[in-house]
């Protein structure tokens, strides 16, 4: 039985590969041609490209590129949503001097003590 391409593509949109349960890859050889999901992973956090908030998705893509590297002085985000699902982690990056660019980065100290202390969802 041959299923119209954008009969699978309407299918696909519903299905996220980060589903265990229902993973289009073990479904059909047919939708594993056509998957678009994206799946990025920080620690706890997990979103997809095509299935979950568009910032989150780009708050782990960027912690996930500075989370080897070392003296890092400042991060900047997209926006404010995006930040926000970051603050959690962001000491794990340094000692935190402040935030800047209307509340998008954040600066870090440089082996100081942080004046802010553990960020706050305020």
């Amino acid at each position: 039985m041959n299923i119209p391409l954008d009969i699978i593509l309407l299918i696909e949109s519903f299905i996220c590969i980060k589903s265990k349960k229902y993973n289009p890859k073990l479904i059909s050889k047919k939708f594993n041609q056509n998957i678009k999901c994206k799946v990025v992973k920080y620690k706890d956090l997990i979103a997809c490209k095509c299935h979950d908030d568009i910032n989150l998705y780009n708050c782990i893509n960027i912690l996930k590129s500075n989370a080897n590297k070392s003296n890092i002085s400042t991060i900047h985000f997209d926006n404010l949503n995006s930040i926000n699902y970051s603050k959690k982690y962001l000491s794990e990056f340094g000692n935190i001097s402040h935030f800047c660019c209307e509340g998008k980065g954040v600066m870090f100290l440089d082996g100081r003590e942080s004046t802010f202390g553990q960020i706050t969802d305020e």
